[in-house]
């Protein structure tokens, strides 16, 4: 009996991902930034458990006049060569499809005796049949989905849409900022709320929004007394105003413009790589998605999550 395995590359690709992940979460324990290296840590240990989920999806055992198919490590099923209807060859690398009367097994191009396997096959079926193995042609999916092209089409468009507004988001954010013309007044602070990245504050002169370059508890002590602001005024009366410096009643400097004008730079470069973080989710689980319909009948749950029961040919 031979064995037919996925590619020993997902296997030791895995093994270095996880050793990766692993350093990565040493390392957080001597670099101030933890936050980003657990991130780094987490990421490298996903796809470690991706590229062994990979390397453990299929076995398969030959010999004789029957094959044994595994899938992971919940379902065994032997087969014979009446089993087979056809073949479809992948890419000009390597790898095949058969058809089987209830199902399909997909074989990588890299896959460890996979060509044997395929000329056991080919050789057995002449044998057994007196007829060469039929030929397939290749669809789309391996013909696991109806219509094709409805998926690839809205998921496409889908991901251009949002590759196209990350990059209006980088070109509209991409510029430096600057303190525009700014007018100082004194104002008495009623409440402060904050909202995520900025502040309201309400006074007696109206409300105004502030960047959360300080913290709004420093601003909240000052409720009921006066502090002096520099304001950005509005060309649109119903517009929040801007407060883009502060200083306490003895001359203090809660925060200046300069701060606003770092703070809101950090704002721009988070949001651009929030943006292009979305993006490349996107496409990551548009290729996954892509990956799972081409071998629906080895990932059936996950294959059927992303197509309507009318839909599915696996």
């Amino acid at each position: 009996m031979e064995n037919v395995t996925p590619s020993v590359s997902w296997r030791n690709f895995g093994i270095v991902m996880f050793l990766l992940g692993i350093a990565g979460t040493a390392c957080s324990i001597f670099i101030h930034n933890i936050q980003f290296v657990l991130i780094y840590a987490f990421i490298s240990l996903a796809i470690s458990l991706a590229c062994w989920t990979v390397w453990f999806s299929v076995f398969i055992s030959f010999g004789q006049q029957e094959w044994t198919l595994r899938r992971w490590f919940f379902s065994t099923k032997r087969y014979s060569l009446n089993d087979i209807k056809s073949i479809t060859f992948g890419t000009p690398a390597g790898g095949f499809t058969l058809h089987l009367r209830c199902g399909q097994v997909h074989v990588g191009a890299r896959a460890k005796n996979g060509a044997e396997f395929r000329t056991w096959v080919e050789k057995e079926y002449l044998r057994v049949n007196k007829k060469p193995l039929p030929y397939e042609p290749p669809h789309i999916f391996h013909n696991n989905i109806k219509n094709p092209w409805f998926f690839l089409v809205a998921s496409i468009g889908v991901g251009l849409l949002a590759l196209a507004m990350a990059i209006y988001t980088t070109i509209a954010l991409s510029s430096a900022r600057e303190i525009p013309t700014l007018t100082e007044c004194s104002i008495a602070i009623k409440s402060v709320s904050d909202e995520f990245d900025y502040a309201q504050l309400s006074s007696n002169l109206g409300d105004f929004t502030v960047p959360l370059c300080v913290q709004p508890e420093t601003l909240s002590a000052y409720c009921g007394s006066e502090i002096i602001v520099q304001v950005e005024e509005s060309q649109n009366p119903d517009d929040s105003r801007w407060i883009w410096g502060a200083a306490a009643p003895d001359g203090k400097a809660l925060f200046t413009p300069q701060d606003v004008c770092a703070y809101l730079t950090h704002l721009d470069i988070r949001n651009r790589l929030v943006m292009w973080g979305i993006v490349l989710t996107y496409w990551l689980l548009f290729a996954g998605a892509c990956y799972i319909l081409n071998h629906a009948p080895t990932f059936p749950l996950l294959a059927a999550l992303l197509v309507k029961p009318d839909q599915r040919n696996f």
